[in-house]
């Protein structure tokens, strides 16, 4: 399909060494760090040079980040279920981290000699580091702060590297930000110690990116544009030797550039590896499909089982019809097919926020939060997640964290089929 930009960003993308340089409008440091993604983007999106997959399970990201904030969050959850309620989340990213299927997820794929792998090989990889600061009954707490930080950034490292990709970078604007960096690292590299040398050879290395300031009251900082733009400096030969080393490790053949964030776990798989190759060859960009987890009262074990509670405003709950939730993987001839540039949610219209957070808002009638037309007296759980009704539930099971997703942010649609998807 012939995307826009709003469809292509998932705050993440993948291009040659080449086509990255030309973005010199990473050295304008703008305040919104999406940018970052969406300037890319307009930068090539007008010769048809972005392309997505066809099936969702070539290449995508399960963004984490706003399902945990919704999880978490509104003013009719207490502090204990709170508490309760990350501790799950961690849980959740624990047992991707440990998984066996990462391992096994790997030796699927070609050893690292097949030049099959090359691309994937050549990729350098950009993480743009930015801690969580988690609120649990209005005040920040530290210990969970860390925790959701280095377990999601562990995550979203094994995802890379079950992939077969060459080399990772966190990049942070502080120094300091290297010692929770460093505890995903070690976590990381327990896992993977006795992996077979033969499919596993990933770098791993924290670096800081150029200064991040923005001058903007609001944004700060914008950490994926410096990130970027300090490894464009050491490409271009703008940068100190040590900058080179901790950047390219003295490897100046990093000929393929793949940016991300620290709280989405990478999905594709082996048989998916010559297409996206042959595409980034052929100089294309690559952007994967955002799924976009929702929070799914079968997610939380019995946290969020009663409908008469405080859940189910933070939670689906688990009653006809959200209770069917399709279990698929990739490790098998499952897909999951784009259905094309329609998103059944808007027939609801919009709510004022993101689509598959409106029934959350709606339920909590949060002041500030919903289009004046959406507030709704006396509203039952299937009004307000009307919009949720036209999509299926899918969850990743091997191949991803487990957790329940609908659509993408923007609210394109998958459609699980056994089998390859028709091409249109």
């Amino acid at each position: 399909h012939l995307v826009n930009h709003q469809d292509a960003f998932s705050a993440s993308w993948w291009s040659t060494r080449q086509r990255f340089l030309q973005y010199d409008q990473v050295e304008s440091m703008t305040p919104s760090p999406e940018g970052a993604s969406f300037e890319v983007f307009m930068l090539n999106i007008l010769d048809n040079r972005i392309q997505m997959t066809q099936d969702w399970l070539d290449l995508s990201v399960e963004h984490m980040s706003k399902w945990w904030k919704m999880v978490t969050s509104g003013l009719q959850i207490d502090k204990v279920t709170q508490v309760a309620a990350y501790q799950r989340i961690l849980e959740i990213f624990r047992n991707y981290v440990h998984s066996p299927e990462r391992y096994q997820f790997r030796l699927q794929g070609y050893p690292l000699t097949d030049r099959r792998l090359q691309v994937f090989q050549e990729t350098l990889v950009v993480i743009a580091y930015m801690p969580n600061n988690v609120n649990v009954g209005g005040k920040v707490n530290e210990p969970i702060s860390k925790s959701m930080t280095v377990w999601a950034l562990a995550a979203t490292i094994m995802s890379l590297i079950q992939s077969g990709l060459g080399r990772i970078v966190v990049s942070g604007r502080l120094l300091s930000d290297e010692l929770w960096v460093q505890e995903a690292f070690q976590i990381v590299n327990s896992i993977t110690k006795d992996w077979n040398r033969d499919y596993y050879n990933t770098q791993l290395q924290f670096c800081q990116t150029a200064n991040a300031a923005t001058g903007d009251f609001y944004t700060p900082y914008n950490i994926p544009k410096a990130a970027l733009k300090q490894l464009r400096r050491v490409f271009m030969g703008n940068a100190t030797a040590a900058k080179e080393q901790c950047w390219l490790n003295d490897n100046k053949n990093w000929n393929y550039i793949h940016l991300t964030e620290p709280d989405m776990m990478l999905v594709t798989r082996p048989s998916s590896v010559n297409a996206l190759s042959q595409a980034l060859r052929n100089d294309k960009v690559l952007s994967p499909h955002r799924l976009q987890p929702v929070p799914h009262a079968s997610d939380f074990g019995n946290l969020f089982e009663k409908l008469d509670s405080s859940a189910k405003y933070n939670a689906v709950p688990s009653i006809p019809p959200f209770r069917h939730v399709i279990s698929i993987n990739n490790y098998t001839s499952w897909s999951c097919c784009d259905q094309g540039n329609f998103r059944p949610w808007s027939v609801f219209g919009e709510c004022g926020n993101a689509w598959w957070t409106c029934g959350f808002y709606i339920m909590r009638q949060e002041e500030g939060s919903l289009n004046d037309q959406t507030i709704i007296e006396n509203v039952t759980v299937h009004q307000a997640h009307q919009r949720l009704l036209v999509y299926p539930l899918v969850r990743l099971t091997q191949s991803g964290t487990g957790v329940v997703f609908a659509g993408t942010e923007t609210g394109r649609q998958c459609r699980p089929t056994m089998g390859e998807c028709d091409v249109w």
